[in-house]
């Protein structure tokens, strides 16, 4: 299957100055290369879209599991972008790593390729290449923050800033989950074999391109699944390949190994109360999950990091939601260190990033690499357009939640993306929709950037 883009629809939210106003047949034109693109408008006529675009070459076959190749279409062409392509299959969606053959993060290199056409060809559908700005929640946001570690920062950077919600630098991006996950899948569909016991060898690789996309997918989906015993449900993961990722993303943050850009970082109130077992009533029960989660900490810094929440914090919540302090003690704990403490630790070096006007620092290492990309601007920021953000308000209300089975879980993950497209109905009054921006808010705040541009803290976002 070849790579699409969908403008104004991409993954990562890829948002960039949009055109004044919506013809009833949208047009765009590259004059260059003499290719015409004929989009749809929304049914409102506010937003001009364009679909299924190719950005990539096919990655059938040999090109399977393979860094992704630029793909673009004939001089002269004239393109239907008016209805979506062929969905990507999801299963695979996340697969960030096959460990053979070049073949690692091959989706964030397919991500990249796509920030790549943007750059390259924004200015036709009427943006503006010099403020393109992505964002991304949850799996989203963690692509962003990679984006912009991406090469260490030794490489042009194809946006100019960044929104990541409820993300974390990925804590795994040094472990074998991956490189276990693909064993599994060799080993599922008989790629591996007496005479081949090694599911690593290139003879597998080419036993997994050659196989029906079926046949690889029913065993993706069994082997995911097989796994999830043992893990947290991630499983293809980014890892650390010496190009794309040269070391793990927390120590590119440690290292300044990025380019300085505005960014906004932020959470929900209730973000990790999802993902947080629902069966923690005790303290023990905490501890267990603490250790299970992260089994390198230690019991001094487990009792330690109790000290810092006490049960008492969260016996009155416990007690109007029916559920157990532990719980909620629990949940606050997972997110803090999961969610908040990397957004702090991100957001802090990217604000000395532009104060202290800096290239790589100087580190311990034994390994050396180019210098960073030039800055935009010579001159330190005296006022870093660095913004961090703490919802706690939702529309997502206990009636919406109990119908789901999750009552009293709160501010829960994702309760921030009604209010960035402002498409979600189930509400019952203006009070929580009044914090939401206004259209116009939106397309001259964050799709041309201007927020983080102002450097200013004093920004409101009114209805």
């Amino acid at each position: 299957m070849a790579p699409t883009l969908t403008l104004l629809s991409l993954l990562l939210g890829i948002a960039a100055a949009a055109a004044a106003a919506a013809a009833h047949t949208p047009t765009a034109h590259d004059p260059k290369r003499n290719i015409t693109y004929h989009g749809v408008a929304s049914p409102n006529g506010l937003v001009d879209k364009f679909l299924s675009i190719p950005y990539g070459r096919d990655t059938a076959g040999r090109a399977r599991f393979a860094p992704p190749q630029p793909f673009s279409l004939p001089a002269g062409s004239v393109h239907d972008a008016s209805a979506a392509g062929p969905a990507c299959p999801q299963p695979m969606a996340a697969g960030f790593a096959y460990i053979a053959d070049d073949s690692l993060n091959v989706g964030l290199r397919d991500q990249r390729l796509a920030l790549e056409w943007v750059q390259e060809n924004i200015e036709y559908f009427g943006g503006d290449p010099d403020h393109v700005t992505i964002f991304g929640q949850s799996s989203g946001g963690l692509s962003v923050a990679l984006q912009i570690l991406a090469y260490g920062g030794t490489r042009p950077v194809p946006f100019h800033a960044a929104i990541m919600q409820s993300t974390a630098l990925e804590p795994t991006s040094t472990s074998n989950l991956t490189l276990d996950a693909y064993n599994t899948v060799a080993n599922l569909t008989n790629c591996t074999s007496p005479s081949n016991p090694d599911p690593q060898s290139l003879t597998t690789l080419s036993c997994l391109r050659s196989l029906p996309f079926e046949v690889l997918m029913n065993a993706t989906i069994t082997g995911h699944d097989a796994m999830l015993t043992s893990t947290d449900g991630d499983i293809y993961l980014p890892t650390v390949d010496g190009t794309f990722l040269p070391l793990s993303s927390s120590e590119l943050t440690l290292r300044g190994m990025f380019p300085r850009m505005p960014i906004m970082v932020g959470w929900t109130e209730d973000d990790a109360t999802l993902f947080t077992p629902q069966t923690i009533t005790t303290a023990a029960d905490t501890v267990t999950f603490l250790s299970s989660y992260w089994p390198a900490m230690s019991n001094n810094t487990i009792t330690t990091l109790l000290s810092l929440y006490p049960t008492s914090d969260f016996t009155s919540r416990a007690a109007a939601n029916n559920r157990s302090a532990e719980f909620y003690r629990s949940a606050q704990i997972f997110r803090d260190i999961l969610l908040v403490c990397p957004s702090f630790l991100f957001s802090q070096a990217m604000a000395e990033k532009w104060s202290n006007n800096s290239s790589i620092p100087t580190t311990n290492t034994t390994t050396t690499y180019p210098s960073q990309v030039p800055l935009s601007s010579p001159n330190p920021s005296p006022k870093p357009p660095v913004f961090l953000y703490a919802q706690n308000q939702t529309i997502l209300d206990e009636l919406y939640l109990s119908s789901l089975g999750l009552p009293g879980l709160g501010i829960i993950h994702t309760s921030d993306l009604p209010y960035v497209f402002a498409n979600f109905t189930p509400y019952t009054d203006g009070t929580d929709w009044a914090i939401a921006p206004t259209r116009g808010d939106v397309m001259s705040q964050v799709a041309t950037g201007s927020i983080a541009l102002r450097g200013s803290s004093e920004v409101r976002l009114q209805s």
